[in-house]
Order: structure tokens, then C-alpha cells, then sequence
């Protein structure tokens, strides 16, 4: 007879598969776990500043588990002093945009005492938790289930329920996406090639003053009053010094219309500085291999969806090391998975990392100016 050896998770592992489980599927949201069984740690990196603050107040800094202590860290570039006056404010600002949150509602309980609810998406859940009942280990729940074990300080005696919406009821969130995808963007990333009528319609830049462009990617189209196509470039600003940023640029396509596309939005999205921690712009769609390494080694942990680096865009040179920024495809492992453009930045030395969908909030620019 062979030797059976089973193997099972420390409970620091189960742990953040709850997280991942709950968090994971949040556009706004990037995770770097280090699984070390002595020093094991989660990074939950976001670039939305209340979400941060958010987040902050629902999650531990850190959790022990016998003689190990597992870190838990909030990386945004700025973290707002938002007050969240109501703990349904709280958890809707840390589940905006996660399709596994639909709701919350507050109400007077018990004694005219505030309880809120929080509502979550009609749906199962699964992830690896040593469940002897399956023959993977994995377990079936539902997310009222895990934010009820996450969110451990925040359950009924505090005032709050978690609750699963029932089957065919609003989705909040989905609602918000679903919007934004009728009218939403169909990506298409074309490196250094573009439609004949938008490759025009950039040619004409050239008689704009004060600035040259050079086309990066080709990212994608929306139906919206015509068809608006965007284009991510390279920026020159004609001064003493030439300064570079990376831009989005938004082209109209009016219907029946015969005249080339027109400008509508030029937006900054990474922006040049000068001197020691500076941001430097360096556009290599062949990215060098030591970059490359770097972002495979970050973003290898997130397991539900696919990550493809177009080009890199800029660098940042800390006293730590080195942070770059990717042109990024993003397609979750979903079916019928619409695709998304990212730009991610990571860090060399940490493997932290940032994202921004630029094509839903192209404002974030923010993040990047380092």
C-alpha cells in the first residue's frame, strides 16, 4: 500500500484567499502577497483615494495567527481623510465598482439603534480553503459568508448584516459597469498602427502649436454621439526643455459625416520630471528584459485575469530602485470577458503595484506624476 501525504494551507493562506475571493475582481484593485510562512504579508494597492481610506477602516493592519503575524497594507499614492459618517457610506465606498457587492441599505433596529445591511451579488463563491468535503479542497460559500468572517469587527453587535441579494435583484455595481459597457469601450490595441481615418486625423496634430505628438497605441472605440476612438501618445511641449508626457487622446467620429475625425480630449496620463526621483519618459514597445522579469514576478499572484504588457511607457528612479509604467491589456478569465486598458506601475524592489483603467477614468494622472 502507497503512502498517502497530505499537505494542508496555514490558515494565513486561507485568509487572504478570502480576500482575494471578496477583492479580487474590483477593476480598482490590485493585490502583491508574499505567502511567507514567517513573514507573510498582503499589499492591497488601489490608485481611488477614498476607497483607500476605506479600506483602511475595514481591515486589519495586521492578523496573527498563533506565532505568526501576517501584515495587511493599503498602498495608494494619496489616502483621503474622507469621514464616512455612515457605515453605509464605508462599505459602499469600499466596494465601488466590485461586482460582488450590490447594495446597502440602513435602517433603525433594535431599540431605534442604526443597523445597516450589507448587501451582497447573487452568487457562489469558490476558493481554496482545505475543504475536506471536496475532492480540489476548494469551498463553496457565498460572499455574506466570507465578509462576515473578514470583516470580523464589523458584524451584528457592531450594527451591521451581511446579506445576499436575491436572484434577479439590482446589482449597484453591475449596473455601473453594464453602463459603461453600453457606450462602453471595445479595445483593440494596436501598437504603432491605426485606422486610416484616425491615422489622418492625427497627422493634422501637426498644425497644432506648442506641442508635437507621436503616436504610442492605437487602444480601442466607443459608440457615443458617432464613434469616439482613442489613441495613447507621446506629448512633446515645445519649451527650453522639451518636456515629454504620455497623453490620451480622444477622436470623433461623427455619423454621416464625411469630414475626418476631430479632437474632443487630449488628457494627460503620465507626466515628465526633471532631477533625481524623476519621472522619465521612455517609450520601448520591445520592453527590455530586467522589465519584463519585473512585472511577471508582481503580477503572477493574480489569478483572475490575464495581464499583457504592450510597451513600456516611463520609469521612476526612487532610492529604492526603480518603478515602471505599462501600456497593460487587461482581459479577466470570464466568459464573454470584455478586455480593459490599464497602465500599471510596479515596483522593482517591493513588486507593488499600481493600475489605472485609463479608458473609464482617464483623470487618474495623478497617480503617475511621482
Amino acid at each position: 500500500m502507497n503512502d498517502v501525504k497530505l499537505s494542508i494551507l496555514p490558515p494565513w493562506s486561507i485568509y487572504i484567499n478570502k480576500l482575494l475571493a471578496l477583492f479580487d475582481g474590483d477593476p480598482q484593485i490590485a493585490f502583491n502577497v508574499d505567502w511567507n510562512g514567517t513573514n507573510p504579508s498582503v499589499v492591497i494597492a488601489t490608485n481611488n483615494p477614498d476607497k483607500a481610506a476605506a479600506l483602511t477602516r475595514l481591515l486589519p493592519t495586521e492578523k496573527v495567527f498563533g506565532n505568526v503575524t501576517m501584515s495587511i497594507t493599503i498602498d495608494c499614492p494619496t489616502i483621503s481623510n474622507l469621514a464616512f459618517p455612515t457605515t453605509k457610506e464605508l462599505f459602499e465606498t469600499a466596494f465601488s465598482k466590485n461586482p460582488a457587492f450590490a447594495y446597502a441599505v440602513s435602517t433603525e433596529g433594535y431599540m431605534y439603534v442604526p443597523f445597516t445591511y450589507i448587501v451582497f451579488a447573487h452568487s457562489v463563491v469558490q476558493f481554496f480553503a482545505d475543504n475536506l468535503n471536496d475532492p480540489h479542497g476548494v469551498k463553496t460559500t457565498l460572499y455574506q459568508d466570507i465578509a462576515a468572517e473578514v470583516f470580523e469587527d464589523m458584524g451584528f453587535n457592531n450594527g451591521v448584516a451581511y446579506c445576499t441579494a436575491l436572484e434577479g435583484e439590482v446589482n449597484t455595481n453591475e449596473t455601473k459597469l453594464n453602463a459603461s459597457v453600453s457606450g462602453g469601450w471595445d479595445v483593440d490595441i494596436m501598437m504603432g498602427k491605426m485606422p486610416q481615418k484616425i491615422a489622418t486625423a492625427f497627422g493634422k496634430l501637426a498644425d497644432m502649436v506648442g506641442a508635437n505628438y507621436t503616436p504610442i497605441a492605437y487602444l480601442g472605440s466607443q459608440t457615443v454621439n458617432g464613434i469616439n476612438h482613442a489613441v495613447l501618445a507621446e506629448q512633446t511641449v515645445l519649451t527650453g526643455k522639451d518636456t515629454k508626457n504620455i497623453v490620451l487622446i480622444i477622436f470623433n467620429e461623427k455619423p454621416g459625416d464625411m469630414n475626418d475625425p476631430t479632437v474632443v480630449n487630449i488628457e494627460r496620463i503620465i507626466e515628465s520630471t526633471d532631477g533625481f526621483g524623476g519621472t522619465a519618459i521612455d517609450v520601448k514597445s520591445d520592453i527590455p528584459d530586467e522589465a519584463i522579469d519585473v512585472f511577471n514576478a508582481a503580477l503572477e499572484v493574480h489569478i483572475g485575469a490575464r495581464f499583457e504588457p504592450k510597451a513600456l511607457l516611463a520609469t521612476h528612479v526612487t532610492g529604492r530602485g526603480v518603478e515602471y509604467a505599462f501600456l497593460t491589456e487587461m482581459t479577466p478569465i470570464t466568459i464573454d470577458a470584455e478586455k480593459t486598458v490599464y497602465i500599471i506601475v510596479v515596483d522593482s524592489l517591493t513588486k507593488s503595484v499600481s493600475c489605472t483603467d485609463i479608458l473609464s477614468d482617464p483623470k487618474l494622472g495623478y497617480a503617475f506624476n511621482w
